[in-house]
C-alpha cells in the first residue's frame, strides 16, 4: 500500500483576460489595462447601459466579487475585485460610456478626376456604348472607435452624356457598399441624387445602420451608379493623386468596372482593384 501526497503551488493569477460587450448587432472587446486595473470602452448612444450583456473571462481558478453573472448595470463606474487561487486581490475599475463626442473628417483636397458611371460614347476605347459602369472607392483607418452617422462622396459635376456632353437632367441613385479588408460586405445602402445636382458632396445616411468602426481597422467604401451602364451617363469622381501624402485621407483608393457584355456587376469583389489616387469623401459620427 502506498500513501500518495501531491502538493501544488496555488496560482497567483488574478487578471481580466477578456471583456466582451454584446448588445443586439453590436459587439466589441473592451480595452483592458491590466497594469492600471482599468477597463474602458465607449459604445453607441442607443445602447442601454443599465442592462448590458457582457462576457468576462478571468484567470483560471480565480474568483470575482461581485459575481460576474450579476453585472448588468454599467451606467456608472463598476469596481470588480479579482481574487487569485492563492488569495491575492486586484481591483478593476470598469467604465463603459456612450459615444457623445462629434466626429467629422473631410477629404476635400482635389487635383484629379476619374470616370464615374456609364458611357454612351460610340467610339470609346475597349467598350461599346451603354455597356460599362465605373465605380469609385476609398479605404479609411480610424484612430478611435466610431459610430458613423453619415458618409459622403464627391463628384465634380452633374451627370451627363459623354457623347455630346449634354446634361442628363434626371435624378439617379447611387449604391454604397462598406467592406472589411477581406472584401466582405458589412453594410449596403443607397441614396438619391436630384436632377438639379451640379457637383459637390453626396451624403449616405448611416444613422440607422448600427455600424461600429473599430480603431486601427481597415474599412473599404465602394460606391457606384445603379443601372449606370443602361443609363449611359457619367460624372467626374474627385480625387487626389499625391502619392507622397499620408493621414486619414490617404489610406488607398479603389476603382471598379463592370460590363453588361461579360455579365459582371459592381457588387462582385473581383470587379474592383486598387487605384493610385485617393478619392474625396466626408465621414461623420460620434466617438
Amino acid at each position: 500500500n502506498y500513501d500518495i501526497s501531491i502538493d501544488r503551488e496555488l496560482s497567483n493569477d488574478n487578471s481580466i483576460i477578456e471583456f466582451r460587450i454584446d448588445a443586439g448587432n453590436f459587439s466589441t472587446l473592451a480595452t483592458v489595462n491590466d497594469e492600471n486595473g482599468i477597463v474602458f470602452q465607449k459604445v453607441p448612444e442607443n445602447i442601454d447601459l443599465t442592462n448590458l450583456d457582457v462576457s468576462i473571462i478571468i484567470s483560471d481558478r480565480a474568483s470575482s466579487n461581485p459575481e460576474i453573472d450579476s453585472l448588468i448595470d454599467f451606467s456608472s463606474s463598476v469596481s470588480l475585485i479579482i481574487t487569485s487561487e492563492s488569495g491575492l486581490q486586484k481591483t478593476y475599475d470598469i467604465n463603459i460610456t456612450h459615444m457623445n463626442e462629434s466626429f467629422s473628417q473631410t477629404c476635400d483636397e482635389m487635383n484629379a478626376w476619374k470616370w464615374f458611371g456609364g458611357d454612351n460614347r460610340i467610339d470609346a476605347p475597349n467598350t461599346q456604348p451603354f455597356d460599362r459602369n465605373v465605380g469609385s472607392g476609398q479605404a479609411i483607418i480610424l484612430d478611435q472607435d466610431l459610430f458613423p452617422t453619415s458618409f459622403s462622396v464627391h463628384l465634380r459635376d452633374g451627370f451627363r452624356f459623354a457623347e455630346d456632353d449634354s446634361p442628363y437632367n434626371e435624378s439617379v441613385e447611387l449604391k454604397l457598399n462598406i467592406r472589411n479588408e477581406n472584401g466582405v460586405i458589412l453594410m449596403a445602402t443607397t441614396t438619391d441624387v436630384s436632377a438639379s445636382f451640379n457637383g459637390g458632396f453626396i451624403p449616405f445616411d448611416l444613422t440607422n445602420q448600427n455600424l461600429f468602426f473599430e480603431n486601427d481597422t481597415v474599412y473599404i467604401f465602394q460606391w457606384y451608379l445603379l443601372n449606370g451602364a443602361l443609363l449611359g451617363v457619367t460624372a467626374g469622381s474627385s480625387g487626389n493623386n499625391d502619392e507622397t501624402a499620408a493621414g486619414f485621407c490617404f489610406n488607398g483608393g479603389y476603382s471598379g468596372q463592370s460590363k453588361i457584355s461579360d455579365n459582371s456587376a459592381l457588387e462582385e469583389l473581383d470587379t474592383w482593384y486598387e487605384h493610385p489616387w485617393n478619392f474625396n469623401i466626408k465621414l461623420e459620427g460620434k466617438q
